[in-house]
């Protein structure tokens, strides 16, 4: 409730003196199915959901990985897609080991700051597979005290492999059929 407040707060005293010029019928209007950006949105939208209802279904854990990894790929151009596909699963497999190597080095008592170690090394990483690396950090040290050590890495590598294949194969076929 207090971080609420603070962000209604910093929103309002950052925001009330600045003028829209466009409303929200202004948007409507922008939606023009052959853009490049529109596209994209549809593309975006029904990726990430679809990936994520496909979990859902399938009962997995932490199904948010899936949808997050789905969402970094699917971006407006199919050429950045496929480097970002190229970056997120390895680095992912790396920080799983570097994250191992850190929970069996580090004191019991350290844990819970090696997910602020990853955000702060995904703030000063300068490439996307260096984020993808450090954003590991994080999602397992949250993971490993509800699923275990082995369990927690093997989710996080199998989700980011099926979110990154499911939205590599979704934008081939939205790419197909919006050709059409």
């Amino acid at each position: 409730g207090i971080g609420a407040a603070a962000t209604l707060i910093v929103y309002y005293r950052n925001h009330r003196k600045k003028v829209y010029k466009r409303s929200l019928g202004d948007i409507f209007k922008e939606f023009d199915i052959h853009s490049l950006r529109t596209k994209w949105q549809i593309t975006m939208v029904f990726g990430v959901t679809t990936a994520m209802l496909i979990a859902g279904l399938l009962h997995v854990p932490r199904r948010m990985w899936i949808g997050i990894a789905a969402m970094s790929i699917l971006v407006p151009f199919h050429e950045d897609a496929k480097k970002r596909a190229k970056s997120r699963v390895p680095g992912n497999i790396v920080g799983c080991f570097i994250f191992l190597a850190l929970y069996y080095l580090l004191p019991p008592s350290i844990y819970n700051y090696v997910g602020v170690i990853g955000g702060i090394g995904v703030g000063l990483s300068a490439t996307y597979g260096c984020q993808a690396v450090f954003n590991t950090f994080g999602a397992l040290a949250i993971a490993t005290s509800a699923y275990g050590l082995k369990s927690a890495v093997g989710l996080r590598v199998a989700q980011n492999v099926f979110g990154v294949v499911f939205a590599l194969l979704f934008c081939l076929i939205l790419q197909r059929i919006f050709a059409r």
